[in-house]
């Protein structure tokens, strides 16, 4: 049964790192495209481009990159402490979380459904 462990502990330990090193790979040759991450994403008649910069985009993926370093913190924590268990994120985490992509998506449902941008997307084609 111990074998068994270690064998399962291996094969999962090069998945993860097999599947980091071509993602890395990827973003370093180019083939995952990172241009545009923190902008806004406008629509028009030549299809879709580069916007405005977003503080949003920037606010949510901060946090998302700080709680996936805060429970990859924990997983070390009890790899040490001889825990082969994934830990329980803390609910002020959730909570934080959640706000951060809530908040996000409200601003994303107010500007499609009639906010300050399309406004005056649409005072600027009927001025034409």
């Amino acid at each position: 049964m111990e074998l068994l462990r270690t064998v399962l502990r291996l094969e999962i330990t090069f998945f993860i790192v097999a599947l980091a090193a071509i993602v890395f790979f990827r973003l370093l040759t180019g083939e995952i495209d990172m241009r545009g991450l923190l902008f806004e994403k406008k629509f028009g008649s030549g299809g879709p481009a580069i916007g405005t910069y977003s503080p949003a985009r920037l606010q949510l993926m901060m946090l998302t990159l700080a709680g996936a370093v805060y429970y990859f913190s924990l997983v070390v924590e009890n790899l040490h402490a001889g825990q082969y268990e994934l830990p329980v994120l803390p609910e002020k985490w959730l909570i934080i979380l959640g706000g951060s992509h809530s908040l996000y998506l409200a601003g994303k449902t107010y500007s499609l459904f009639g906010g300050s941008s399309r406004q005056s997307d649409d005072q600027q084609s009927n001025d034409k």
